[in-house]
């Protein structure tokens, strides 16, 4: 009978050290995904800055001029992006 209860006494110490090993693993699984979600999405956000930096660069040697404040593309009088009163242009392209 003693011999029973003990037993039963390991196989719960057993049980519940195993369901807390799992519970570790498994968080820290998750944060290891999250982490390299997190990592894709900030290369992802670079790429698409070194994209827009190339482009600019491009429109630079054509002469084009991008004004950040007003978000607008404009090139000899021709106002691309916008129709914002803001821009420099936008009476010329009324």
């Amino acid at each position: 009978m003693i011999g029973w209860l003990i037993t039963n006494i390991i196989l719960i110490v057993v049980l519940i050290a195993l369901i807390t090993t799992l519970s570790v693993l498994f968080i820290k699984r998750e944060k290891e995904e999250k982490l390299i979600l997190l990592e894709k999405e900030n290369l992802i956000k670079e790429l698409q800055e070194k994209k827009k930096q190339k482009q600019l660069e491009e429109l630079k040697k054509e002469k084009w001029i991008f004004d950040e404040k007003i978000n607008c593309i404009y090139h000899t009088h021709q106002c691309i992006t916008c129709t914002s009163s803001t821009c420099p242009l936008y009476e010329i392209n009324r």
